[in-house]
């Protein structure tokens, strides 16, 4: 565990100092265990949702209710994360995804699958706002894009193990396939249930001394750039693009390549491992060469890739696919994260996460139910309108002002953005 001290002096209340390393690297172990079931979670729940005679438009209200959950709580809980702190929020969100776990592996209905994912939307609310606020207060002003991308890796690398773990059980148990769901369950909530006690290990961040620099840490109070607001467009929109195609690319893929499970799985692996490496080394390159361009470069490049999916007429095309739009996302997502810290001054951090989760989740209560509408008009639809949404938000981005997240050394400026709003009237 970090240690800590307090340092008083006659002027500052007491300051608790921990080891900023120490507690990134537990912070990602933690969130390594945590994440075993989300691979799997997401391949699997359509397929679950089709043995229980479930519509395609009730398949996508499972991601719906998840988002709406997320929608209503995130927004109440940025601001508590400013006052409160980080560390409650992210204990509860860990033992919320654990109690999660257990839930799956208990219920098999329709209504059972809703109430498990909305216990599943209110504990992805106070773990990955509270995710989000950690690293910002831990990372240095050169190396947001850097721990970002690592924590995503993280995140990634325990979906590869755990969806391992899945995909053997129900290739075992390929005719009951509701018992192999339940099985992969339980052993996640063994995972989950170490994965909080990693969490517990996790020390109070928001206010203490993580080792920064003093100029790191002397931001005014309350600052917000102006991209700011343009970049909660682009979270809004690409979140509708994503949420489009989550409940119904494995329906599509299992109607038009092939029905067989392990084969679908399989065409996944290599986008899984470009995911679990590339993002910290995009986030290296946006510290030290800016934010937009990587941004603009990758929405780009995945509305052209996913465009083609429904041409992809064999297994090798499609995960080739995969991989190219796993390229091009990993160049996008994690930089827009540590964008937030760029445009917003410390002390209100939490509340400027919680807006921006609030629009990720808007976007995915919307994008579910457009594709799985679309998808019922049309196959390709949805996958040439979440291409267009993604072109739609590469255009905002060119409007950022700068963008260019490298790093000026002065106190109070933040990469990206230009000046503060306040500094410029």
């Amino acid at each position: 565990m970090a240690a800590r001290s307090a340092l008083a002096t006659n002027f500052e209340p007491d300051v608790v100092k921990i080891d900023r390393n120490s507690t990134l690297k537990t912070l990602k172990e933690t969130l390594y265990y945590l994440s075993f079931p989300f691979g799997f979670l997401a391949f699997s729940l359509p397929i679950y949702g089709e043995k229980v005679g479930a519509t395609p438009f009730q398949i996508g209200l499972l991601f719906s209710a998840f988002s709406m959950m997320t929608l209503v709580v995130r927004p109440i809980l940025g601001n508590l994360l400013d006052k409160v702190g980080r560390r409650p929020f992210f204990i509860g969100g860990v033992a919320a995804y654990a109690l999660t776990d257990f839930i799956f592996a208990l219920l098999q209905s329709y209504p059972g699958l809703v109430m498990a994912r909305v216990v599943q939307g209110i504990a992805f609310a106070f773990l990955w706002l509270t995710v989000y606020a950690i690293i910002s207060d831990l990372s240095l002003d050169g190396e947001r894009g850097l721990n970002y991308g690592k924590v995503i890796e993280a995140q990634n690398r325990g979906q590869i193990n755990g969806a391992i773990v899945g995909f053997i059980l129900i290739w075992g148990l390929e005719s009951r396939f509701l018992l192999g769901f339940r099985i992969a369950f339980l052993i996640y909530f063994v995972f989950g249930a170490y994965a909080f006690w990693q969490g517990w290990r996790i020390d109070e961040t928001l206010g203490a001394d993580c080792g920064k620099p003093v100029a790191s840490r002397e931001k005014a109070a309350g600052q917000i750039s102006r991209d700011y607001f343009k970049l909660l467009l682009v979270t809004f929109l690409t979140s509708i693009s994503y949420g489009m195609l989550a409940p119904i690319v494995i329906i599509f893929l299992r109607q038009r390549i092939s029905g067989n499970l392990i084969m679908l799985a399989a065409s996944y692996v290599p986008a899984a491992v470009v995911w679990s490496f590339l993002p910290s080394r995009f986030g290296r390159l946006s510290d030290r060469f800016g934010r937009k361009r990587f941004v603009v470069a990758g929405l780009v490049a995945g509305a052209v890739v996913v465009a083609l999916i429904p041409r992809a007429g064999s297994f090798w095309f499609l995960t080739g696919l995969w991989v190219l739009a796993a390229a091009a996302l990993t160049m996008a997502l994690p930089i827009q994260q540590a964008m937030v810290s760029d445009l917003t001054g410390d002390d209100v951090r939490g509340r400027a996460y919680g807006y921006y989760a609030l629009a990720n989740d808007a976007g995915n209560v919307v994008g579910p139910a457009v594709g799985t509408w679309l998808y019922g008009r049309g196959q390709a639809y949805p996958f040439y309108l979440n291409g267009f949404v993604l072109l739609l938000a590469g255009l905002v981005v060119l409007f950022f002002s700068r963008g260019n997240g490298r790093q000026t050394g002065k106190a109070g400026y933040y990469p990206g953005s230009g000046e503060y709003i306040s500094k410029r009237g």
